[in-house]
């Protein structure tokens, strides 16, 4: 009989002590720097993290710490295995050797695997030839042969053990299946659809960025959202549907209680808990008093839904944007060693942080958490399920295979993988950037088209679901957006919400329905506004639109009661780079590092001061379309511009005609200063818009 003696002890001994003592070296080595950052650097977040008394955590460090040290401990087992049934007691050092070299092994492949699938998470620590190696992984090697690479290593080193270590490994084995086991019935078995109510459901998803002119029906010739075009040929479709404030949170919030920025309040990406803590009446809120079950889920871009209340009964997205958050975010995104063990689905579950970084933005984890909330509905009821993706946004960081789907892989640029925002103050280099070749551009676009089609896969993969489980016929399917994008035209730059010239690209967006009660391949090309949508999918529902929803049902157009373009009324939102762009026409305030702040009453969510919300609203442009007409408003330091521009000759607003056209120019400011003077509490006075004067 075979048993193992002390020396086979010993080697597997020094094995797991090993990769203890590496992984958390590998710990200290990625978690330091972000400390240092942390006491040493004043210009950063992390100056006002330690000024508000605001941390990463214990918990979250302990649990970052015991990870370390369980997968440095697993690791030295899988090695010393090995080298127990290799090496004798005499060989004690080459037994250590090799162990260390089997871990380093088990660990490249996961580097690798993780490099292949998301090379955003290893791309910014790379230079030299070492991108070279990188470039012929993620041109060449798919994950599939990496992922049965490294269970081949896996297997090998289980049957080491239980050829040395039969009885205990045997018992090992029995325990581990059974956690593996339980996590997959817990995170990965689909559920199966309960009956529905009598009424209809409503599902909606949300692309983040989704522009207009990415419709097959618009003439787009890369087919990047084959789903969404389905859905429009056999649905109904307003291509043209513009927002009032091309940014996610406001947009949000107009999109569902119906509602300008200017009357619920939200008037850029950080506002205060007294703005967010209002009671409002929304789509969901409505739908929630009428039985239905209403859901939210969503991934990075959507953590807004988490900190304010739009009237759904469950959310399942992202912590809200702080200042710990941040932290956390910059010590997790070091993790290299770690993160191809922990990010997948219950990795998720144990750090939540995960779901917060903008290079993480996997449409596959939503896509199976949406499908397993269509099947949680209770019994009898009928669900509103709002999915938001955020893959979309910038920068546009693709899961395997969609950022090479389109992309050209002669383009060695910094910008080969993603847009490279990783973090907030990154924001700006994308915002001011004007030194993109035209390669660049080119790659940005494609990436983004690559990100378009990895949320529309999984679209397809739920439309499916439903007719599976006979939930088709009985579901109102929405597809819309929270804004376009600029790249680029008319000397815009690579953004959203930050001017209102240079074409409609960021105001634009596509408004889909489809499902029972809706005409098929019916196309209504007037345009509407995004506070139109929770009246009309009411209307379709039969249910009466609340009366604080300033927007009205498109459903006007089929039955002929309207049909003539909507007036669209819209603004810029914050600056995100004072000196990006029109800096010689802007109101300027400082940069985001010191109009932000953190809320230490509001568990330190980053939030603007309350000292310059009145200088960020009245600095805003706004404009008024009337197609083909649009006049834009510009407040300068002394007085206003107002600019007229014809959309039909002049798609990206060069040439001012409002010399030209006085009277037009006359008429249609007037209805946009009565818009903008509808806003409480404030006046027009020498041409701008300003708080009125509490006597």
């Amino acid at each position: 009989m075979n048993q193992p003696g002390p020396s086979r002890r010993v080697i597997l001994t020094d094995a797991v002590l090993i990769g203890i003592v590496l992984m958390l070296a590998g710990f200290a080595a990625s978690t330091l720097p972000a400390f240092w950052d942390y006491l040493r650097n004043p210009a950063d977040a992390y100056q006002r993290i330690r000024e508000a008394g605001a941390s990463p955590g214990v918990s979250f460090l302990l649990k970052l710490f015991l990870a370390h040290l369980m997968l440095g401990g697993l690791l030295g087992l899988a090695g010393g295995a090995v080298s127990s049934l290799l090496f004798p007691v005499s060989k004690r050092k080459s037994a250590a050797l090799a162990s260390t070299t089997y871990m380093v092994l088990l660990v490249s492949l996961a580097q690798a695997r993780l490099a292949v699938l998301q090379p955003h998470f290893i791309d910014p620590f790379l230079n030299g030839r070492s991108r070279y190696i990188f470039y012929f992984l993620t041109d060449y090697i798919k994950p599939q042969w990496l992922t049965a690479a490294f269970w081949l290593l896996i297997i090998v080193s289980a049957t080491a053990l239980l050829i040395r270590f039969p009885r205990k490994a045997a018992i090992a084995f029995v325990l581990a299946f059974a956690v593996v086991l339980a996590s997959f019935w817990a995170t990965g078995i689909r559920k199966k659809a309960k009956s529905s109510g009598p009424g209809m459901n409503v599902l909606m998803i949300g692309f983040d960025s989704l522009r207009s002119d990415r419709l097959a029906t618009e003439g787009y010739t890369r087919k990047v959202i084959p789903n969404v075009d389905a859905l429009v040929g056999s649905g109904l479709c307003f291509p043209n549907t513009y927002v009032s404030l091309a940014r996610t949170f406001p947009a949000m919030v107009s999109i569902l209680s119906s509602e300008y920025p200017h009357t619920h309040g939200v008037r850029y990406m950080f506002p205060r808990r007294e703005t967010r803590y209002q009671k409002r009446v929304t789509l969901a809120s409505v739908l929630s008093e009428k039985g239905y079950h209403t859901s939210v889920l969503s991934d990075y871009a959507g953590e807004m839904f988490g900190d304010i209340d739009l009237g759904f009964s469950r959310r399942s997205v992202p912590q809200a944007f702080s200042l710990p958050i941040v932290i956390r975010r910059e010590i997790l995104i070091r993790q290299i060693l770690l993160l191809p063990f922990i990010n997948n689905r219950t990795g998720r579950k144990i750090f939540p942080t995960l779901d917060f970084l903008p290079i993480n933005s996997d449409p596959r984890v939503l896509g199976k958490r949406l499908r397993d909330e269509i099947a949680a509905t209770p019994p009898g009821k009928n669900f509103f399920i709002f999915a938001f993706f955020s893959a979309s946004h910038a920068p546009y960081a693709s899961v395997y295979p969609y950022y090479k789907m389109y992309t050209d892989p002669e383009y060695k640029g910094a910008k080969r993988y993603s847009a490279r925002l990783e973090r907030l103050e990154q924001i700006h280099e994308v915002a001011s950037s004007r030194e993109t070749s035209a390669q660049e551009q080119k790659n940005i676009i494609a990436l983004y088209d690559g990100s378009l089609r990895s949320i529309d896969d999984e679209l397809g993969a739920t439309i499916k679901y439903l007719e599976a489980v006979g939930l088709k016929q009985k579901t109102l399917v929405v597809i819309l957006s929270d804004h376009g994008e600029h790249f680029y035209e008319y000397g815009t730059l690579l953004g959203h919400g930050d001017q209102l010239t240079g074409g409609d690209g960021d105001l634009r967006i596509p408004l889909v329905l489809n499902g029972p009660r809706i005409l098929e391949g019916r196309e209504i090309r007037q345009r509407i506004r995004e506070i139109d949508l929770a009246p009309t999918i009411l209307e379709i529902l039969g249910i009466k639109a609340p009366s604080s929803f300033e927007g009205r049902s498109a459903l006007l157009f089929l039955i002929g009661q309207e049909w003539k373009d909507r007036p669209i009324f819209a603004e810029t939102g914050i600056w995100l780079d004072p000196a990006a762009s029109f800096s010689s026409e802007r109101l300027l305030y400082p940069s985001l590092e010191e109009t932000l702040e953190a809320d230490p009453a509001d568990n330190y969510v980053i939030v603007l001061k309350k000292k310059y919300n009145d200088v960020v609203i009245e600095a805003k442009h706004r404009m008024l379309l009337m197609w083909p007409y649009k006049l834009v408003y510009m407040p300068l330091v002394k007085g206003a511009r107002f600019s007229l521009y014809n959309e039909v000759d002049d798609p990206g607003n060069s040439n001012d005609i409002s010399q030209a056209d006085p009277e037009r120019t006359r008429q249609m400011k007037g209805n946009l200063i009565d818009w903008m003077t509808s806003q409480p509490g404030w006046v027009w006075e020498d041409e701008h818009l300003v708080p009125k004067v509490q006597k």
